[in-house]
């Protein structure tokens, strides 16, 4: 014999089982009962169709990443909620050229994230997180509500960069679930998406840079001519 629950069922439950016995048409109940207490736990069951996409993998400097559809849908739509874990950098360089990220929609919240949030041992100083070799500042995106079919919706994630970065950035994005009633979550297995950007230089040129060359003598009185006679002497 066996017992069925309903997907996603947790809580502290109580059988009662006793014993029938039966002959012909008759059937009678045993007097001693055993009670069995079964404490079904709660445990966070992840997401499903996470799949964000980049705009453009490969940038010219200036121009600032992108991530698109950042969302997923919950698998335990009756007690889970979702957010996403941000991590981009790589190097020290592109870690420290990040400024910050954010959402394409107003009721995205955007954090720096804590070390609750991020979930493991790890080494923060001035917001950088140390991971093995990596270098990261690492976000919270929390959508508001969920959406239609049991979808949270981050929107497109757009990375601030320094606008004189050239070379690569590497980002993570992690979709956490977690039950709402017990704080249970999916931190140390979430659904993980990563990859790369290529920032290429860009020749900026003089811009409006109004400085110049002056050539003076010794006693500071500017060099207006100069004449070279054949042997390398001179004057001006």
């Amino acid at each position: 014999a066996y017992i069925q629950f309903d997907d996603y069922y947790y809580g502290d439950n109580i059988f009662n089982i006793s014993g029938i016995s039966r002959q012909n048409n008759t059937e009678a109940e045993s007097n001693f009962t055993a009670n069995i207490s079964l404490q079904l736990n709660a445990v966070a069951d992840g997401v499903k169709a996470f799949n964000p996409t980049v705009l453009n993998p490969t940038l010219q400097e200036g121009n600032s990443p992108i991530l698109k559809n950042v969302s997923a849908v919950v698998k335990d739509s009756k007690n889970e909620d979702v957010y996403f874990l941000v991590k981009v950098g790589g190097s020290m360089a592109a870690t420290e050229a990040i400024t910050g990220i954010s959402s394409s929609l107003d009721s995205v919240k955007v954090s720096i994230a804590s070390v609750d949030e991020i979930g493991s041992s790890v080494v923060i100083d001035n917001g950088i997180v140390t991971e093995g070799s990596n270098y990261w500042r690492v976000f919270t995106v929390r959508p508001s509500e969920v959406s239609i079919n049991d979808t949270w919706n981050a929107g497109d994630i757009r990375f601030a960069i320094d606008p004189y970065y050239d070379g690569k950035l590497i980002y993570s994005v992690n979709a956490v679930s977690y039950d709402r009633n017990t704080g249970v979550s999916t931190i140390d297995s979430p659904s993980n998406v990563s990859g790369s950007f290529i920032i290429n230089p860009e020749v900026d040129g003089v811009g409006n840079d109004l400085s110049r060359i002056q050539l003076v003598d010794t006693d500071g009185n500017e060099i207006q001519t100069l004449k070279l006679d054949e042997s390398g002497s001179g004057s001006k």
